[in-house]
Order: structure tokens, then C-alpha cells, then sequence
């Protein structure tokens, strides 16, 4: 892109001067440089001056014009090029699976953190006890169920007198909570270690063929204006975005390697990531990332093609990930 730009430059210097020196030589305008009208070596030597100055003037206006248009093709192959290494960016993280509850998140976080927490203590008392039988309980870890009886007395609101009337037939109301307890506890904890493989899959994800791409940019008019704005606009939401995630996969890495913390701190960071990446109004949930570099992206092809193209630019609806209950 840069040797069609400098060719469209040097031959449209070269036309010019040679223009200007065939002006001079043919209607003998020779003050204009300094040179005296009688010199008889100027008047021995226009004629070759006009061949040679016409001669570099053809030359360099045909070469001008296929620089014209050699550089139009190039520039919207760059573009297009960026268009692509941003698009093979943004599909790995269109391929993010949502934690997205329809219950509260802090409740369903507790429990999930108590669970493994009272793993742990049970185990460790156990091993207390296979040491030392006669071990005092207050010396033990306490199992906690705090979150637990939150957790439940949450569905117990919820829940209408008509639903226990029905199921009361079946099973008590503690056996109906209890079960229901554990069917959501381990779907969303089925549901958390999806998240979190999908974000790991992001660590290969690098924005270093967006940064070659866009150093190979070199506009012929107002460069530093279209590269600063695909700069800010574009490559920079893209490169944070990157860092951002990649900063908290260190702790998804650690969890699966049994060395980090529990889920409730790993919901912690699912949070944090779909935080930066989603969005939500009343009815439903967006990936708001993809969607602002899509619309990024449909600006960078419009400028390759010249043109603007409304149909193509992309629509929030799109990016839909799921409805919030009770939205139709």
C-alpha cells in the first residue's frame, strides 16, 4: 500500500515539474527562473527541453494513473484484510458460554462456595480423626449450611401455594426443597464449568495479526487521522479486551489444576469477564464487546468500499444471548 501511495506521489511531482518546465521553454517564459530571454544556449537546447519535459510528462501521468488505481485496489484489500483478522478475533469470544442466572447470583455463588468449602472441612476432619479418635468436636472445622438454608427459603418464596399443594402428595415440603436444591446447585455448577472451559479457550486468541494488518495502513490522504481513528476505535477495544481476559484466565488455569480457589471465586471471575463483555436491559442479555466491534468492523469494510451500507450494519438483537425469565 505504501509503494502504490510514494508512486502516486513521485509521479505527481515529476508531472508537475515537467509541466511547468514545457510552459516555460514553449511561450519562452524565462525570467521566471532567472535566465535571460538572449541566451543563446537556452534557445539552442528548448527543443530537446520540450521533448524531454513532454516526454516526462506522458510518462509520468500515465504512471499516475495506474498508481491510481493500483492503490485503490490495494487499500481496500487492506481493509479488507483488517476486516478479517478482527473477525477471527471476535469469533471465539461469540463463542463464550454465559453464567447467566435466573436467580441471584450472590445466593447461588454462596452455595456453591459453602459446598466446597465443607468438602474440604469434612475431609480434613476425617483425616483428624483417623490421627486422633478421641478428637474434641470444637477443635473440628464446622460444617456450614447457612447458604444452603438461604438458598431454600428463597425457593420457598417463591414458590405459590398451589405448587406445594400439588407436589405435597409426592413429597414432604423439606424433601421438595431439598431436591430442588441440589437439581439447580448442580446445573448451575455443571453450567459454571462450561464458562469457564470456554474462557480458557481464549488464551489462544492473540491481537498481534490485527497489529500487523494495521501497520501495513498507509492512507494518501489524512493517514494519521484514519489510522488514529481505527487505532482508538477499533484495534485498542480489541487489544484491552484481550489483556482483560487473559489477566483472569490465570485463575480459571489454577482451579482446573486444583491449586485455585473454589467456585464460588471462580463465579467471582465469570462475573468480573461477563461484566466487561455482556450487557443486559430489562428483557435480555447482550454481548455488548461483539456486538460495539462488529459495528467497528461494518465502518472499516464501508470505508474499503466507499460507500455506506445501512442494511449491513449490525443490529443489537443479534447479539442476543438469552431472555431474562419472565420476558416474552
Amino acid at each position: 500500500m505504501s509503494s502504490k501511495k510514494y508512486a502516486i506521489i513521485i509521479s505527481g511531482i515529476i508531472g508537475i515539474v515537467s509541466i511547468f518546465v514545457f510552459v516555460i521553454l514553449q511561450l519562452r517564459l524565462y525570467r521566471f527562473i532567472g535566465i535571460s530571454s538572449n541566451d543563446s544556449l537556452l534557445s539552442n537546447l528548448k527543443d530537446a527541453g520540450l521533448v524531454i519535459s513532454g516526454g516526462c510528462f506522458t510518462s509520468s501521468f500515465v504512471t499516475l494513473l495506474i498508481s491510481i488505481k493500483e492503490y485503490q485496489s490495494e487499500r481496500k484489500k487492506a481493509l479488507e484484510k483488517l476486516y478479517f483478522a478482527a473477525y477471527d478475533i471476535l469469533v471465539p469470544f461469540m463463542g463464550t458460554y454465559p453464567f447467566l442466572l435466573n436467580e441471584p447470583f450472590e445466593l447461588v455463588k454462596n452455595c456453591l462456595g459453602e459446598i466446597d468449602n465443607n468438602n474440604f472441612y469434612q475431609s480434613f476432619n476425617e483425616s483428624v480423626y483417623e490421627a486422633i479418635p478421641d478428637t474434641p468436636e470444637a477443635l473440628l472445622l464446622p460444617i456450614e449450611d447457612s447458604a444452603k438454608r438461604e438458598y431454600k427459603m428463597y425457593l420457598l418464596n417463591r414458590m405459590c401455594q398451589e405448587d406445594i399443594l400439588r407436589c405435597k402428595n409426592l413429597l414432604t415440603l423439606d424433601e421438595l426443597l431439598e431436591h430442588s436444591y441440589e437439581s439447580r446447585i448442580k446445573k448451575h455448577s455443571e453450567e459454571l464449568e462450561l464458562a469457564i472451559d470456554s474462557y480458557l479457550s481464549l488464551k489462544s486468541v492473540s491481537a498481534r495479526p490485527l497489529t500487523v494488518v494495521l501497520g501495513e495502513l498507509d492512507f494518501l490522504f489524512a493517514n494519521q487521522t484514519i489510522r488514529r481513528k481505527i487505532h482508538n476505535d477499533l484495534y485498542q477495544k480489541v487489544f484491552d479486551m484481550i489483556n482483560f481476559v487473559k489477566e483472569n484466565l490465570f485463575h480459571f488455569e489454577q482451579y482446573k489444576k486444583g491449586k485455585g480457589g473454589n467456585r464460588a471465586v471462580q463465579c467471582y471471575f465469570i462475573n468480573k469477564l461477563q461484566t466487561a463483555l455482556y450487557s443486559e436491559d430489562e428483557r435480555h442479555y447482550y454481548r455488548e464487546f461483539c456486538f460495539r466491534i462488529d459495528n467497528e468492523m461494518t465502518n472499516v469494510l464501508d470505508y474499503a468500499n466507499g460507500r455506506k451500507n445501512k442494511s449491513e450494519k449490525p443490529k443489537k438483537t443479534e447479539f442476543i444471548i438469552q431472555s431474562k425469565p419472565y420476558c416474552f
